[in-house]
């Protein structure tokens, strides 16, 4: 027999997976406020849902590049975690950008290239405007002249055309491989930084 969630005495269930006795006024009372509680809880998980559905509904393209540009940038910071800094060679601590060769604003249609992003100090990034002649003398330094003039060249890719639902099946790709990233923890070489790079690259499918 099962017992009152509110009085704790056993009683005989009327019906499956009956929770309070209702054989007195504080119990009856105590049922209908879970009732009611439980109502709110479905209401409340109803709005959340129609509220997250009408919000991806007025997602502008801007929005979801901006989202996927995120989480290309978590890959780079977990492909380079525990190096120096690109173009400074100092280390990076704590708290640290994922920093693009070739800006944004200037060349969107390699802002998603993962030859193009490698892990920067928050100063060189952002004081220092990518600090880019450093930037390109490491990039030789580590990785050698070839991969140096291949990160070079990148600035003649074409532009991207990719739709908004593209874009949103970009972003679960690279949600999946951070995912995978973060099982691994662990420090890479720098050979290794760049054939994950070219693996993540064509696993994305973007360029």
């Amino acid at each position: 027999m099962p017992r009152c969630k509110y009085c704790k005495i056993k009683f005989k269930a009327k019906y499956f997976n009956q929770k309070y006795c209702l054989q007195n006024d504080a119990c009856i009372k105590s049922f209908a406020e879970f009732v009611k509680e439980q109502k709110e809880k479905l209401t409340n998980k109803a709005w959340r849902k129609e509220k997250k559905e009408l919000r991806s509904k007025l997602e502008t393209k801007t929005d979801i590049e901006k989202k996927l540009e995120k989480e290309i940038n978590s890959i780079v910071r977990l492909i380079d975690k525990n190096h120096n800094c690109i173009s400074s060679g100092r280390p990076l601590g704590k708290n640290y950008d994922a920093g693009h060769f070739y800006s944004v604003g200037s060349n969107p249609q390699i802002r998603f290239h993962l030859f193009n992003i490698f892990a920067q100090s928050v100063h060189d990034n952002r004081d220092k405007s990518g600090n880019p002649l450093e930037y390109m003398s490491r990039l030789k330094e580590l990785f050698g002249s070839e991969m140096q003039e291949y990160c070079l060249a990148l600035k003649g890719l074409p532009s991207l055309h990719l739709s908004q639902e593209e874009l949103k099946d970009k972003i679960v790709i690279a949600k999946s491989i951070i995912k995978w990233l973060k099982l691994q923890d662990r420090i890479y070489t720098h050979k290794e930084r760049i054939e994950l790079r070219d693996q993540f690259n064509s696993k994305l499918g973007i360029y």
